[in-house]
């Protein structure tokens, strides 16, 4: 059982959804003022959960990734731009491993997900200003895509605000996005729309 609490910070995505939870999962509320005690989330997401800018996504008792909340760049990943106040599944993911399986950041998501051989790949879908989707390109997606240069070797990922950082399991790291900061740890400060090695890790 999941709890959240919190308020929504764009009241007419609340109202057009149900309620102030909308990126809560929770869509009874009527007030747009927020939760100042827990609620409870959507009983879909039982598993593994992740908050992101304004949207949250979680991993079903069934390995299934869902989201809910603000959907303006289609960080939830169900192949539209509508705002939803219930959890929605993410299109094409198949099943997404609990442990370090999905990651909310301001405005995208990426997660792990297992193939029939057990092995795990990382995908990623909504903003892509920066390049945060690691798939060579700086196009917004709807829909999850998969990023380019990384495969079934990769055993974590975890989200920024505009950046995505993933962990090999011969425990490389690897990051791509925005790099304004040198987040990426790759000794530059120029965006990287490919995954690029974190220099001095593993």
């Amino acid at each position: 059982m999941v709890f959240l609490w919190g308020r929504c910070v764009r009241a007419d995505a609340c109202e057009e959804q149900g309620g102030a939870q909308a990126e809560f999962g929770d869509a009874v509320a009527e007030a747009v003022t927020g939760a100042l005690a827990p609620v409870q989330a959507g009983s879909s997401l039982d598993g593994r959960i992740s908050a992101g800018g304004s949207h949250t996504c979680g991993v079903t008792s069934a390995f299934r990734a869902k989201c809910c909340g603000n959907n303006l760049l289609g960080q939830l990943g169900d192949g539209t731009k509508f705002n939803r106040s219930i959890p929605v599944n993410v299109r094409r993911l198949r099943e997404v491993p609990k442990a370090g399986g999905i990651s909310g950041g301001t405005g995208h998501t990426c997660a792990l997900v297992v193939d029939d051989a057990s092995n795990s790949f990382p995908w990623c879908w909504g903003g892509n200003s920066s390049g945060q989707l690691g798939d060579g390109t700086t196009l917004d997606r709807v829909k999850p895509r998969h990023v380019i240069t990384l495969k079934k070797e990769v055993t974590a990922i975890t989200v920024g605000s505009y950046h995505t950082c993933a962990l090999k399991d011969d425990r490389i790291a690897k990051c791509w996005g925005n790099n304004n900061s040198g987040q990426l740890g790759d000794g530059t400060e120029t965006n990287q729309l490919i995954p690029v090695r974190v220099l001095g890790f593993k």
